[in-house]
């Protein structure tokens, strides 16, 4: 719809950067397709483009040309975030043959906190800066080492846990052993068991992690 190209198929005119074209990354637009496309849109957003003044301005918030250049930049800026995402999977962008972590409460209990740390936490913490808090980040560190004590020291925790299968869902899981104690834990084991329910390839392919189901098809 807007023409979007890369720099390796087809190159810019350097000298009309400026004045004709958007660029982020590799990817760039000629503005002109970005006005063709609110033509193209619908009538309405049409008439109101045209309202704005009709000037070169790109500096003026009123002007056409900064509401053309900012939906150039947004378009692109999208492009670019998307091919910059990084699956976990293998070299050959096959689907990761380690075991997918480990998210329901025996599952986290009976892990060291060093080895959570190391294993699960670490290797995600890059991304999990982009959204959490330094301060959340280290009460899921808390939370985890208070989960491996209680699993060792309260007998009655420790049966609650060790009562859970594969049959034992998520929710059903959590619940069962506390709905507040846990839950930055718990929020984080969440982010790492979302898959969609459908083919395993589609799983694969879509979840945040790249993992598919177990043999059960739970998790």
């Amino acid at each position: 719809m807007f023409g979007v190209k890369h720099t390796q198929t087809e190159m810019i005119d350097d000298e009309m950067l400026d004045t004709k074209y958007c660029t982020s990354g590799d990817w760039w637009i000629e503005y002109k397709d970005i006005v063709e496309g609110i033509a193209d849109s619908s009538r309405r957003a049409y008439e109101r483009f045209n309202k704005l003044e009709d000037n070169a301005d790109f500096m003026d918030p009123t002007s056409q040309a900064y509401t053309v250049r900012e939906i150039a930049q947004f378009i692109l800026d999208l492009i670019t975030g998307v091919h910059d995402l990084q699956a976990e999977r293998n070299n050959s962008n096959g689907p990761a043959r380690d075991s997918a972590p480990h998210v329901k409460p025996g599952d986290l209990a009976m892990c060291r906190p060093s080895r959570f740390r190391s294993e699960v936490l670490d290797p995600r913490r890059a991304r999990l800066e982009n959204f959490w808090s330094a301060e959340d980040i280290e009460l899921l560190e808390q939370q985890q080492q208070e989960i491996y004590k209680a699993y060792r020291d309260d007998p009655n925790f420790k049966k609650i846990v060790d009562s859970h299968d594969h049959t034992t869902g998520f929710n059903e899981a959590w619940d069962s052993i506390s709905r507040v104690q846990f839950n930055v834990l718990r929020r984080f084991a969440g982010g790492l068991a979302t898959v969609f329910a459908n083919t395993t390839s589609v799983e694969s392919d879509f979840s945040i992690l790249k993992w598919e189901k177990d043999e059960f098809r739970s998790s």
